[in-house]
């Protein structure tokens, strides 16, 4: 859905469309879930979103949401490949621990990767979300990220 095709989609989903790394405005009526700072990354937020933070500019953000309808993981997760993959040039999926991710990749010479990882749990999304500015950053980074994840919340 590219465009403005978000404007036609149901109430429900239209937070999705929201999903950037760099629109701080996804995280209105969330709130905080928490994990160990992975390896190489300071938490820098404690609250809604908790979130963490490498030194090159590499973020983990953690939060939870109520949804409806009700649906498992990969309802959402295909809910949110679904919406975002037009907005990138290549979008992939991957599960780590009870999340399924969706991977993205942006356009242009120097792309970033956005992850954002679903888990459902009745009317409630736990939502877990990566930036990498380059690829080089998450091939360095994202083991540590997942264990973070593997480890839990």
């Amino acid at each position: 859905m590219g465009g403005d095709a978000w404007q036609k989609d149901v109430k429900d989903f239209l937070w999705i469309h929201k999903l950037d790394p760099f629109n701080d405005a996804r995280f209105k009526e969330r709130k905080t879930l928490k994990f160990k700072a992975p390896d190489g990354m300071v938490v820098t937020r404690k609250r809604c979103p908790w979130r963490a933070t490498g030194a090159q500019g590499s973020e983990f953000w953690g939060s939870r949401k109520k949804v409806e309808p009700r649906g498992d993981t990969r309802f959402w997760s295909e809910a949110v490949r679904l919406r975002l993959r037009a907005n990138y040039k290549e979008a992939d999926t991957s599960q780590t621990g009870e999340f399924l991710f969706n991977r993205f990749k942006s356009h242009g010479p120097n792309p970033y990767f956005y992850w954002v990882g679903v888990r459902a749990k009745g009317k409630r999304l736990d939502l877990i979300e990566f930036y990498f500015p380059s690829e080089a950053l998450q091939t360095k980074e994202l083991e540590a990220v997942l264990a973070s994840v593997r480890k839990g919340a």
